[in-house]
């Protein structure tokens, strides 16, 4: 036989084995009662081109082919689409971190559900672009022009200095606090760091512990409550105070708010982290928190008008030579100008008794509280010096 009439007796036998497999195929599904002869066309149509794997198809139903043809067929286009915003994101994100700095990149890890805000939901109504920044000018610009209106009602000719001289002090502060604000200022629309604030400013760190403990909560840079802030103090100064005096934490925490309510603050609803650094300006937190508790333990054993917790006292201060805070020399001198007479004669024998550079210091004091604000605290300075033994000196023209 030719090669000729072999590839012909070939090409006739393949028709009959294809529709002998086709046959197979049919008997097998003609032999499944649950499938109905529509779903044999389909499944016949759908296996014409299949490159005779059809038998790996009959053991489950030819219909689970649409959803794989709708999961990788008609999905891909929506894919290929999500795929392609994906790399879009991945550039973005590769874009803004070379914008932004280390600082911002941490804060956008933080505060995740803040930092993606529109400038617009942040600066609305703002003059300078941040509400914070905005506030805080206000706030200190009051209490500039408060200090202005302060010293124009010393007259030039007072002999009594302390008065204008805190009040410079204050106004040199307040300088000094507007020259950072405004460099914060030129910085927006970035978000103020507080850290940074702190840093700049020179804040001891115990100080940046309780400003940051108060903000952060609150979701705030610049600006606290001065209730949340109370209480932010008295949970970091209690391990100071409790250590003396476990009775007077509240109100050694009332001191320190208390101070920065001075003559030259209008109203203290709220406070600025320029405003409670302030304070501490040039002072050791824990000595000066340990301070504030001796004076508050004598205030509240002066202020009792029990004979024995004013001997207390004195005694206490006589074998310490160094002069007391304000407040308990304040507290001193009303009880010598409108206190009960025992109580004046323990306190005029430590006085009296003062030599040397603590007499001269008790002298200083007193004539700084010559110009404290309350009436009777003018008067008991009065007195003090009088006992001291400076009537001669000062009080003659």
């Amino acid at each position: 036989m030719s090669t000729f009439d072999l590839r012909r007796s070939t090409a006739s036998l393949s028709p009959v084995r294809q529709g002998g497999r086709r046959s197979a195929s049919m008997a097998h599904l003609a032999a499944t009662p649950s499938e109905s002869p529509e779903s044999i066309r389909a499944f016949n149509k759908r296996s014409e081109n299949d490159s005779g794997i059809d038998s790996l198809r009959q053991h489950y139903s030819p219909f689970s082919n649409d959803g794989v043809h709708k999961k990788y067929v008609e999905s891909a286009g929506r894919k290929d689409g999500k795929r392609f915003k994906q790399l879009q994101m991945k550039e973005r994100r590769k874009s803004l971190g070379a914008m932004l700095d280390p600082t911002e990149l941490e804060r956008m890890y933080l505060e995740n559900d803040r930092f993606w805000e529109t400038p617009e939901d942040d600066t609305k109504g703002a003059v300078t672009g941040n509400a914070e920044i905005d506030v805080c000018l206000r706030y200190h610009l009051s209490r500039v022009n408060k200090c202005v209106q302060i010293l124009e009602t010393i007259s030039a000719g007072n002999p009594l200095v302390y008065k204008s001289t805190e009040t410079l002090k204050k106004l040199q502060m307040e300088t000094v606090t507007l020259d950072s604000l405004l460099r914060i200022a030129n910085t927006v629309p970035a978000v103020p760091n507080v850290t940074k604030v702190l840093t700049e400013i020179g804040a001891d760190p115990s100080v940046r512990e309780i400003w940051i403990s108060t903000c952060y909560p609150l979701h705030t840079q610049l600006v606290v409550p001065r209730d949340d802030l109370r209480t932010q103090v008295k949970l970091n100064i209690a391990h100071i105070v409790e250590q003396s005096y476990p009775h007077l934490v509240n109100r050694v925490a009332d001191s320190i708010i208390r101070l920065m309510a001075d003559n030259a603050q209008e109203e203290m609803k709220t406070v600025t982290v320029f405003h409670f650094t302030g304070i501490f300006k040039g002072r050791h937190f824990e000595s000066y928190v340990e301070n504030l508790g001796h004076d508050a333990w004598m205030v509240s054993l002066l202020s009792s008008g029990q004979a024995s917790r004013v001997l207390q006292v004195a005694e206490r201060l006589s074998r310490v030579p160094i002069v007391p805070p304000l407040e308990s020399l304040k507290q001193i001198g009303i009880i010598l100008a409108d206190g009960d007479e025992q109580n004046r004669r323990i306190l005029e024998r430590y006085l009296s008794s003062a030599r040397g550079q603590l007499q001269s210091d008790l002298i200083s004091s007193y004539l700084c509280l010559l110009e404290a604000d309350e009436e009777r605290g003018r008067l008991g300075a009065v007195r003090a010096l009088i006992v001291i033994g400076v009537s001669s000196i000062f009080f003659t023209s």
